[in-house]
């Protein structure tokens, strides 16, 4: 459904509600707004983290990588003493 036809639906239930429930829509509906701006303040703090890589030398980085690389391999190599 197009966001303007979403749109419209949502107004047409709203209009067909009695007022007595209108205010409980408003708290839902400041919820879910609040709720929305809290998973964007995520998304950004995660894309910033993701930006982090920028400023690094390439050289660098590729040191990381292997660093990384390595870690793995003997993190997950190791045998189990029972």
């Amino acid at each position: 459904m197009a966001s303007a036809d979403l749109y419209q639906s949502v107004l047409q239930k709203l209009s067909k509600l009695p007022v007595s429930y209108l205010e409980n829509v408003d708290r839902y509906l400041s919820e879910l707004g609040e709720q929305a701006k809290s998973e964007n303040a995520t998304v950004d703090s995660i894309m910033s983290f993701a930006g982090g890589w920028n400023d690094m030398e390439e050289s660098d980085f590729q040191d990381f990588v292997k660093d990384m690389e390595e870690g793995r391999k003997t993190l997950f190599n190791r045998v189990s003493e029972s």
